[in-house]
């Protein structure tokens, strides 16, 4: 997702990347905040923290579904997303 993005900046675009920093096979730094901006190899990175589950198979993991959906249209977010 990186390199494409990246390659859409090169051609003119804006582009941000939103991700959860919920994944029970990944490790994130711990954020204090509920969104955390980052600018990662010139690509404008916004993190939300959002509920953390243990299972892919569970509850938690469909409320992190949904609580990712909730927390994209807070205020935090600029420029909604078009995709």
């Amino acid at each position: 997702m990186f390199a494409l993005s990246r390659y859409l900046i090169s051609k003119g675009n804006d582009i941000t990347i939103i991700s959860s920093d919920s994944n029970h096979l990944a490790k994130f730094p711990v954020f204090k905040n509920r969104y955390n901006h980052e600018v990662i190899q010139d690509v404008k990175t916004i993190w939300m923290n959002t509920l953390k589950y243990n299972s892919t198979i569970s509850t938690r993991c469909i409320l992190s579904w949904l609580d990712f959906e909730w927390s994209s249209f807070e205020k935090e977010i600029p420029n909604k997303p078009n995709i």
